[in-house]
């Protein structure tokens, strides 16, 4: 792979990662709502997910997913459900009292991990985006094996450090939110999101 094609692959990347999704609302609620040590598990999950989805790709399982209707159909309702799930609990969180309470509110690791994770993989469209994207990058001259390892390497480290970028940015907020009032409407903001992000899935024909 040149450096040219190695270069606009990652600005691709890039750009991709800072658009808002899914994950982006997921790092900045769980870090305003759980705190660091949770956003990290969170990030985690949410990384585990793209290597899951880019390995699947490589490994043939993205075509065999989007060519079949039956699975897209499984996984896009499955994913809207479970983003419909997230927007009900971001609610219910708005409406708990107490802007300390909710910030140190207990969750395993493990559980932040799995929502991260499920979140990634709840949209179909993720894994068929990367099956289209990821060949046009690819040098048929050179080792396949190697490109779509550094090319997945590169992928997950760009987004990695984008979902960072968003956290730190919401700790920043969180220094500015001293009311209890104020919690409540990011709450409710993220599960708006969430709930449109869900519509959008079931609404789009992938």
């Amino acid at each position: 792979m040149s450096t040219e094609t190695f270069t606009a692959y990652a600005i691709t990347c890039l750009l991709i990662s800072l658009a808002p999704g899914a994950g982006v609302i997921s790092s900045i609620s769980t870090r305003l709502n759980k705190g660091f040590t949770c956003s990290l598990w969170n990030l985690a999950g949410l990384e585990c997910a793209l290597s899951l989805q880019i390995i699947a790709v490589i490994c043939g399982l993205g075509a065999v997913l989007a060519s079949s209707e039956v699975a897209i159909s499984v996984v896009k309702w499955g994913g809207a459900a479970y983003l419909l799930y997230l927007a009900f609990s971001q609610f219910r969180s708005a409406s708990t009292t107490g802007l300390e309470k909710q910030i140190n509110q207990s969750s395993s690791g493990f559980d932040i991990f799995a929502k991260g994770l499920l979140t990634n993989l709840s949209n179909p469209k993720a894994m068929i985006f990367i099956l289209a994207l990821l060949p046009q990058f690819i040098d048929l001259r050179e080792s396949i094996v190697s490109q779509y390892t550094i090319m997945g390497i590169t992928m997950i480290g760009i987004d990695a450090a984008v979902m960072i970028f968003y956290t730190f940015i919401a700790s920043k907020a969180t220094n500015l939110i001293s009311n209890e009032i104020a919690m409540k409407r990011i709450n409710q903001a993220f599960g708006t999101c969430f709930a449109a992000m869900a519509t959008m899935i079931c609404l789009v024909k992938i």
